[in-house]
């Protein structure tokens, strides 16, 4: 018993790093397309903060399948956290 749940909680680990290292890299190539047009440093941290709320937001869910109707919700919920 005990043996499982540490194999589980040691998969659940791996999978969250997987992600978290997935998560980086789609942030770097983020922010390179916003440095190619040529956005200055402080467009690109506040462009890439709002890019890691979204991923995160989404969680699981592939980003290509979120409504237009999650995505707003994602953006009011976003204005009412900057306000």
């Amino acid at each position: 018993m005990v043996i499982r749940r540490r194999l589980a909680e040691t998969i659940s680990s791996m999978l969250y790093m997987r992600r978290a290292n997935e998560m980086e890299e789609v942030l770097r190539r983020y922010k390179n397309l916003l440095i190619q047009k040529r956005y200055s440093q402080n467009t690109q941290d506040i462009y890439c903060s709002y890019f890691k709320n979204f991923c995160m937001f989404f969680g699981e869910e592939e980003l290509e399948k979120s409504t237009t109707k999650q995505i707003q919700t994602l953006g009011g919920s976003l204005r009412n956290d900057t306000a």
